[in-house]
């Protein structure tokens, strides 16, 4: 078997297993971030990529530190990408000072289970949930870690193989010569 072939097997053994640790933590919203994940051999050079969603895959990796920034428009899209994914409804209960009467009648409080779910309201509950995880931080799942930690006696098995096949051959043409 040569490096490249190696390197090929490896690769596709690492993304399944990064994959199936992202399912397993529960980081499987959209499968916009797990469609992307890839990999390639370049020469003696193995490439593990995410086309476009590192950041997302390292975030969630090493975690975010506290902070007190507020959410930015692209992280409330997200959110609310993730909210609708997972089949959330946004939640958003009136004060009690909001209550108000017409005509002498007390109207109810229309917050809740039944509230219109318009785009902007969304938002509304996708800023607060940003707000909490910029506020709180949160620890990261060391899913890129983990997936090396559970094939890297694997790994150093098929390298090392790879290598000592490719060092005989080197060997035998210097023999030749």
């Amino acid at each position: 078997m040569e490096i490249s072939e190696v390197l090929n097997k490896i690769g596709a053994y690492y993304v399944a297993r990064l994959k199936e640790n992202l399912r397993s933590d529960g980081n499987y919203a959209t499968g916009y971030l797990d469609s992307r994940i890839t990999h390639e051999v370049d020469g003696n050079t193995l490439i593990i990529s995410s086309r476009g969603q590192f950041n997302t895959l390292l975030a969630i990796s090493s975690g975010r530190k506290k902070s007190n920034k507020l959410p930015s428009k692209e992280m409330v899209s997200r959110i609310v990408l993730w909210m609708k994914a997972r089949g959330m409804q946004p939640l958003v209960r009136r004060s009690k000072q909001e209550n108000r009467s017409v005509n002498g009648v007390k109207l109810k409080n229309r917050g809740g289970r039944f509230r219109n779910t318009s785009e902007s309201v969304f938002r509304k509950a996708a800023f607060g949930i940003g707000m909490s995880i910029l506020h709180d931080g949160y620890k990261g799942s060391q899913v890129i870690s983990r997936s090396y930690r559970q094939l890297e006696k694997t790994i150093d098995a098929d390298v090392f193989s790879a290598f000592n096949k490719m060092i005989d051959e080197e060997f035998a043409k210097v023999k030749i010569k």
